[in-house]
């Protein structure tokens, strides 16, 4: 295993993590209820709080790839630009979250403010999410094998061509 397969691993919890937080918010908002409430800011809390490894390994996976031959740098360059955005909205979510729970400590009602601001941080935070997953699937990855530290050996792999025909494509 290696930086770019942990990454692939990983990168699923803030994608699945934040349409469920979100599904949760919605349906705790819906019924008012106040332990399903804290539970859904509990669960946005931990998703924001997932983005951070995800990013980790992903910067980790670039620094192996990035001299790569037949590596796409420009398609990486855009989904690292967009998981830099997908990881401070999921950051600034977390915190609301994270104050609505503070607010709601020792039997005290959750405010309204809390739920509210939760579920717009999560829609814009799932938006963002969603497209940075979206532009991670155009990258293949044939070097998830490995050890974790070690730079990945492609030249047993073969590289796809970036147009994503599934043909192999020549090595330069």
């Amino acid at each position: 295993m290696n930086y770019p397969h942990l990454h692939l691993m990983i990168n699923h919890l803030p994608v699945i993590g934040t349409v469920v937080a979100l599904l949760l918010l919605g349906w705790s908002l819906v019924t008012r209820r106040r332990e399903l409430i804290r539970l859904s800011l509990f669960v946005t809390l931990l998703v924001g709080l997932s983005a951070w490894p995800v990013v980790f390994t992903g910067d980790e996976a670039h620094e192996q790839l990035e001299d790569v031959r037949g590596f796409d740098k420009d398609l990486m360059e855009e989904h690292e630009e967009s998981a830099d955005w997908a990881l401070w909205c999921l950051l600034g979510t977390a915190a609301i979250a994270g104050l609505g729970l503070w607010a709601s400590r020792k039997d005290r009602e959750v405010p309204r403010w809390a739920g509210a601001a939760t579920m717009a941080a999560l829609l814009l935070s799932t938006a963002v999410v969603a497209r940075t997953a979206l532009l991670g699937g155009e990258i293949r990855h044939p070097e998830t094998t490995g050890p974790l530290w070690a730079p990945p050996d492609v030249s047993k792999s073969v590289m796809l061509d970036s147009a994503s025909t599934g043909r192999p494509r020549d090595r330069d």
